[in-house]
């Protein structure tokens, strides 16, 4: 494991143990990451400025979207937006496919933890049909939100998404096509 991938395991892994325990991902760790990462990509070599810099603006406002929608913390939008800086846009938007994947089925089981799933399944098919189907009434949604810690998530999927570019070689957008 080479040090820029130490270090987005390592933050993410602090990031996910403070989201659990406080419901939070401090400034200290994030701004802090994004600077050395900045820092990293001037003077490390294994990444140029650029890539760093695109990294981060990418990181941050690929997750910008879902905190303005509600559906996370400034915190782990921050996150992102240091592992961008630290491993670039291809690996951000790589592994945010996993992110999203795992998040999805922690999701779920947080729903069935609480004794919600059921229930928020319903609701969803019904805003589905609803949505396609145009006499169908879309449901309001009477459940109140069921708040997640997203960074274990997020650490989860960044674990991941080095172990693949361990074993497959780095991401680059070259890959897509």
């Amino acid at each position: 494991m080479n040090y820029p991938d130490a270090v987005v395991v390592a933050v993410s892994l602090g990031a996910a143990v403070t989201d659990v325990a406080r419901g939070k991902v401090y400034n200290a760790l994030t701004f802090s990451a994004i600077a050395l990462g900045l820092l990293a990509g001037l003077f490390l070599r294994q990444m140029s400025f650029w890539q760093s810099t695109t990294g981060l603006v990418g990181g941050y406002l690929v997750y910008l979207v879902p905190h303005k929608l509600g559906a996370m913390g400034k915190g782990d939008v921050k996150l992102m937006a240091a592992v961008g800086a630290w491993k670039g846009l291809p690996f951000v938007l790589f592994a945010s496919f996993y992110i999203l994947c795992i998040g999805s089925v922690l999701g779920l089981l947080v729903l069935a933890w609480r004794g919600t799933l059921f229930s928020s399944l319903q609701w969803v098919l019904a805003t589905v049909v609803g949505s396609v189907v145009p006499w169908v009434k879309q449901p309001r949604n009477a459940a109140p939100q069921t708040p997640m810690p997203f960074a274990p998530a997020i650490f989860a999927g960044i674990a991941y998404a080095v172990y693949l570019e361990a074993v497959q070689g780095p991401f680059t957008f070259s890959s897509w096509i």
